[in-house]
């Protein structure tokens, strides 16, 4: 459980190359109570700030993975015990699997995602300055990145500290033996026992994929992956038949839930691939996804959009404030629907529904960042160090 942290004391960096995000964020960090904000317009200015200044928390935001990958690990190897160990959040619109991990093996604290909101920045920030283990090894340098413990926990102890905390695994006991009874009156059997039945011959791949850890690991994944792919081509050929918007968007919101379930096991199929290798038979699977993913771009690009639409229209409305980096989040998301719809071949070949749907998130997509950039302009840049000027010339 996190406790609670006071801001008033602390002092943050804010590192980023868009000035209006930077302000946003800034202005947004001060409502939470921060009064010691420090921007910096680049990472190179950044690092030169952190080791000059005394600072509690550092915001990376909207960096290149390698410019953020390089800093955070110029950070962690510092000789000054202060700077190497000072959390660090990194904000993005969109995180790969590659980035999570190379950001997390850099001694990142916290991944953030745009758009923020000022109850969101409050929990990254309450979470990054909760005190957490540093870890100086050889091969990493940073915070613990255990999310939290597991009693329940029998593997190896790879810490010291593990052999108070944790206990150590109980061997595993054979099971009992069933025990038959046999009536009094019945003799002995004469016959020879008969010996255990052989377990099928498995195929190599098989084999591989059932005595390998890692492989049986993939599996699942793949598996899952196929699963969900199978149920995001059902709810596709259903919306081609729907009758109505009202059952169109209820089926697009399905299509949108287990696209991103899908997307995000396939991601995680395809690093396990790139580590692990895996047989043959579950390459065809892999493929047969991908194909699904196609047949069912439509839907897609339709799901996408309205969510567009929905997030949009809410901010358009005033039915909810204007989070922080909403207009790049948006954009983003229609450069993906962009891709899907050159996956189709263009947007003659869509029908009128996701045609429609399309345009209208465009429009709503320009609105919010047109409102965006406009409430970014009325954010004054306060430098509470700046002594205020005399009327008369002097200080």
């Amino acid at each position: 459980m996190l406790g609670v942290v006071s801001f008033s004391n602390k002092a943050c960096l804010v590192v980023g190359t868009k000035p209006d995000l930077s302000n946003l964020i800034t202005h947004t960090l001060r409502q939470i109570g921060f009064v010691n904000v420090t921007k910096a317009d680049g990472t190179e200015h950044g690092f030169l700030l952190l080791t000059k200044s005394n600072i509690d928390l550092v915001l990376l935001l909207d960096t290149a993975t390698d410019e953020a990958v390089e800093m955070l690990l110029r950070i962690r190897q510092h000789n000054l015990p202060t700077i190497a160990s000072v959390p660090i959040i990194c904000v993005a619109t969109a995180w790969s699997g590659d980035q999570i991990t190379a950001l997390r093996d850099a001694g990142a604290s916290v991944l953030a995602s745009l758009p923020l909101t000022m109850r969101t920045l409050l929990k990254h920030a309450t979470r990054a300055l909760n005190p957490r283990e540093f870890v100086n090894a050889l091969s990493y340098r940073g915070p613990c990145r255990r999310s939290s413990a597991h009693p329940n926990y029998t593997g190896p102890l790879r810490r010291s500290t593990d052999t108070t905390d944790c206990k150590p695994p109980r061997p595993q006991e054979p099971p009992p033996q069933a025990h038959t009874q046999v009536p009094l009156a019945a003799a002995p059997s004469a016959r020879p026992a008969m010996p255990p039945p052989r377990a099928p011959t498995a195929q190599p791949d098989e084999q591989e994929a059932i005595t390998t850890p890692e492989l049986r690991q993939t599996k699942i994944v793949v598996d899952n992956s196929y699963e969900t792919a199978m149920e995001v081509d059902d709810l596709s050929s259903r919306l081609r038949d729907a009758d109505g918007p009202h059952q169109r968007a209820k089926l697009c919101r399905d299509i949108a839930s287990a696209s991103e379930r899908m997307i995000n096991l396939m991601s995680l199929a395809d690093q396990r691939v790139r580590e692990f290798g895996c047989s043959d038979s579950l390459v065809g699977r892999l493929e047969s996804i991908r194909t699904t993913i196609v047949r069912n771009a439509e839907g897609l690009a339709e799901s996408g959009a309205r969510q567009v639409v929905a997030y949009g229209g809410r901010v358009v409305s005033g039915q909810m404030g204007i989070p922080l980096g909403v207009g790049v989040a948006l954009a983003h998301q229609m450069s993906r629907i962009d891709a899907i719809i050159n996956v189709l071949g263009g947007t003659d070949v869509m029908s009128p529904e996701c045609r429609t749907a399309v345009l209208e998130a465009r429009e709503v997509a320009n609105a919010v960042a047109a409102l965006e950039a406009k409430s970014s302009v009325m954010i004054p840049d306060l430098d509470l160090r700046r002594a205020p000027r005399n009327p008369q010339g002097g200080r």
